[in-house]
């Protein structure tokens, strides 16, 4: 089951998780709130709709570069719906699309690194492509739902401990997310720990 990773347009607090039914070609995106990067600033929401599902628009639109996203600002603390025992960390940050709409592809992997300059590629939940209309501004969010305890369970393969940065392979290229807030207690190679997801 996905979790969303957005913004919302309201001042208040609260989180809603989305789900994604591939199936029957719906796809529902909801909101979820998110912070300020640490630098002392009061809390921040604000929001954004979905872009519209890669399978619905054809197969024409080109694969997005990432020459033509450039990150925008910096990287904001986002907040996600999460069970009991367990702790939500993410990132969020604003990108501008400098070319013409095209298609973010969610890759496979994603390279995680910590501040010891340790690179390990981790597996990435299952999402869905999205289209980035010409000229828009849309959001690229990372987070992990993981147990309270601070410790890989067994399960997690070739964990990275005190994740700091998130490089999310896009084309022929990188879009490079610093971590906002304190460091990720560690990511798992598998089963896959990391979530990525686009919106508008």
């Amino acid at each position: 089951m996905q979790r969303g990773w957005h913004r919302r347009k309201v001042i208040t607090l609260g989180s809603i998780a989305v789900s994604a039914v591939l199936a029957i070609g719906l796809i529902v995106w909801v909101a979820f709130d998110s912070r300020i990067s640490p630098s002392g600033q009061t809390t921040k929401e604000a929001g954004g709709r979905a872009s519209t599902s890669a399978s619905s628009r054809g197969s024409r639109t080109p694969n997005c570069s990432a020459k033509q996203l450039v990150l925008v600002g910096r990287s904001l603390i986002s907040s996600a719906p999460t069970p009991p025992g367990a702790v939500g960390v993410g990132t969020l940050h604003e990108m501008r699309n400098r070319g013409t709409s095209c298609v973010f592809r969610i890759p496979k992997t994603v390279v995680a690194i910590n501040a010891k300059g340790i690179h390990r590629r981790v597996n990435v939940e299952s999402t869905v492509n999205r289209i980035i209309p010409w000229r828009s501004r849309p959001e690229i969010s990372i987070g992990e739902i993981l147990p309270t305890d601070v410790s890989p369970p067994s399960e997690c393969r070739d964990p990275i401990r005190e994740v700091t940065q998130v490089a999310v392979p896009i084309g022929n290229g990188f879009l490079d997310i610093h971590v906002a807030g304190s460091p990720w207690a560690y990511a798992c190679k598998s089963p896959a720990t990391v979530e990525v997801d686009v919106g508008l």
